[in-house]
């Protein structure tokens, strides 16, 4: 941040009166620059025991297999971005309200905020190939294109997924994602 968005004067690093942290302030108006980490969305489409798998068209990962996930817009709920963000990347429209929570995770090393949503299918619908999405595929867990995941630190947590799906039995995951280990703890949806 170089100058104000309110005044337009140069923004100093400071301490600002009540706060413990040094944050660009502007030493005019006294308006405080929050950096905040940014909020991801992710979509896991489940049918019977297949996940619906999706090829990255784009940086970053492209041509690596991940699910429809994206960044959550100004004015839109994590339920409405997760539909918008599947539909971008899939054209396999569901309503925001068929979105069901599954993950909230925290990953301190690049400021980001992951919302995972789970959302049960009735059938295998064909996802249609997009600026985002190079292909789609449902995969059951034997055949998951493991060696070509985009992110494959997932791997515990998409297995997890796979044994959810299997048993019926979800749980929501709370995790956070450091450089001297990741910590997840389960709750029981009852």
């Amino acid at each position: 941040m170089g100058y104000c968005v309110k005044c337009g004067i140069e923004m100093q690093r400071c301490i600002p009166v009540g706060d413990t942290r040094e944050r660009e302030q502007c030493p005019a108006c006294r308006h405080v620059y929050y950096e905040n980490p940014t909020l991801l969305i992710g979509c896991f489409l489940y049918y019977e025991g297949a996940l619906l798998w999706t090829k990255r068209a784009m940086p970053p990962k492209q041509g690596f297999w991940s699910f429809p996930t994206g960044f959550v817009e100004n004015s839109e709920s994590l339920q409405e971005a997760a539909a918008r963000e599947l539909y971008e990347e899939t054209l396999i429209q569901k309503q925001s309200a068929d979105m069901l929570p599954m993950s909230l995770i925290s990953i301190s090393a690049i400021d980001q905020i992951y919302v995972g949503f789970r959302c049960p299918m009735e059938g295998r619908v064909e996802a249609a190939i997009t600026e985002e999405t190079t292909a789609a595929g449902w995969f059951e867990e034997s055949e998951a294109p493991w060696d070509l995941m985009a992110y494959p630190d997932q791997e515990p947590q998409i297995r997890e997924i796979y044994s959810w799906i299997r048993s019926g039995n979800f749980s929501i995951r709370i995790g956070d994602v450091r450089s001297d280990g990741d910590r997840f703890q389960n709750f029981e949806l009852k």
